[in-house]
């Protein structure tokens, strides 16, 4: 008869083991997926509606997992909301989006806290961009040249493996319509062996007709390693370090100010 403390160590073992299976699964056993879309519908207009891709677009993307046990459905029709599917093996639900309730804004009193307001998307860059310019040209150069590399090969890794793209661009307006092909240009260049384009300018006319599709795979190692790298990189840390003196510095002002305006 085996003995207790062997049980309890067989099942420690087991446990660690299929921890180390699942951890390896998890960073290895690639992300698929799938999608196609269809955008507007090639007739002419007098010119392209700036929600011509909220309303007019037909979009499906679907996203497996370990030999598609478990999969992930986007739907999106014309002028409908998106739908999401979650599938388990061979079960199938639905996810619903809970409405959001929009909450009162409440006057503020003079006993009432006032709310912290986060600085927005704009005011964070320009941040970024003074703490980027105190740094000294090595350190800057060297948090350049990691962050485009690692950007550009997590690009290339999660681009399609095949990609089509087809179908009639107009804007109304040649120079438009030049500036719109220049830049899908661009991108054939980026990785023409994989993204094919079959795309026709319209110089004359404004509309639009697109249809695409394509296939690729994702490692989530390799995001796992651009997160490891955000927060253990030293100049990374410097940059953060100094947008916390910022954030201080900006408070500090603001509550001079309101201190004045109070006494004033």
């Amino acid at each position: 008869m085996t003995s207790l403390p062997a049980v309890i160590l067989k099942t420690v073992l087991f446990i660690f083991l299929a921890l180390i299976i699942v951890i390896l699964a998890f960073l290895f056993v690639p992300l698929r997926y799938r999608f196609r879309f269809a955008c507007g519908n090639g007739e002419t207009r007098e010119k392209l509606a700036a929600d011509l891709l909220t309303k007019e677009t037909d979009a499906d993307i679907r996203i497996s997992w370990l030999l598609r046990i478990f999969g992930l459905t986007f739907s999106k029709s014309a002028g409908k909301a998106m739908l999401v599917r979650m599938r388990i093996l061979c079960f199938s639900f639905t996810l619903k989006k809970k409405a959001k309730r929009r909450r009162k804004k409440k006057s503020s009193g003079s006993g009432q806290k006032k709310e912290k307001q986060k600085p927005g998307l704009k005011k964070r860059l320009s941040q970024f961009a003074d703490a980027c310019g105190k740094m000294d040209d090595v350190s800057l150069g060297r948090l350049l040249r990691n962050a485009s590399g690692r950007a550009g090969r997590f690009i290339r890794q999660i681009l399609p493996k095949k990609a089509f793209l087809e179908g009639v661009i107009g804007t109304g307006d040649p120079a438009a319509t030049g500036r719109v092909f220049m830049f899908l240009g661009i991108l054939e260049g980026l990785d023409g062996s994989r993204i094919h384009f079959g795309i026709e300018p319209d110089l004359e006319s404004a509309r639009c007709r697109l249809n695409g599709s394509g296939n690729g795979n994702l490692f989530l190692f390799r995001v796992v390693q651009i997160l490891l790298w955000a927060v253990l990189d030293k100049d990374i840390r410097a940059v953060r370090r100094a947008l916390k003196k910022q954030d201080k510095h900006a408070v500090k002002a603001k509550e001079a100010a309101a201190e004045d305006a109070a006494q004033g």
